[in-house]
């Protein structure tokens, strides 16, 4: 991988990050319950590691699983990331909420976001827009890293119809 293609990378997650905590600060809150529960630093440490991890999905995997395994074209490219980071969020969300099969880092508070009925609102509420501004995020970063497809101008002799004399 080239410094450029990473620096893009990095770039992305730097701008997701904040995206996706001002989401979970808007849609998620009980702060102040968890606060006088956990103590306020150890919440948000752990609003910023969720942040961080919804971040990287969109940010970083879903971007290299896209250029290295569906090359296509720029529209196909912004498509793809924006279907795959709602997948994979969706995915995240159901297997630490009603499942219980994922324990991010083994936390009991960073689980409360997934709790009862809280994994539909990570799913409609921060991976929706979420995916929606990854999306943008490769229309903007993508461009280069896309497949050009030449148009192929129309000529008169390509034509397949029956010509007669």
């Amino acid at each position: 991988m080239n410094f450029m293609y990473i620096s893009r990378l990095i770039m992305r997650l730097v701008i997701c990050v904040p995206v996706v905590l001002y989401e979970l600060f808007k849609f998620y809150s009980y702060t102040a319950i968890l606060c006088s529960k956990y103590g306020y630093q150890k919440v948000m440490l752990l609003y910023i590691v969720l942040a961080t991890v919804t971040g990287a999905v969109g940010a970083i995997l879903v971007p290299l699983i896209v250029h290295k395994i569906f090359t296509r074209i720029r529209r196909k490219n912004v498509l793809n990331v924006g279907v795959i980071t709602f997948v994979i969020l969706t995915i995240m969300a159901i297997l630490c909420g009603p499942y219980d099969v994922i324990h991010i880092f083994k936390n009991r508070v960073l689980n409360t976001f997934f709790t009862e009925s809280n994994f539909t609102n990570y799913i409609f509420q921060v991976a929706l827009p979420f995916s929606l501004f990854a999306a943008g995020l490769e229309f903007i970063f993508g461009k280069k890293y896309a497949i050009v497809v030449p148009i192929k101008p129309y000529s008169h002799d390509e034509d397949k119809m029956l010509k007669i004399l």
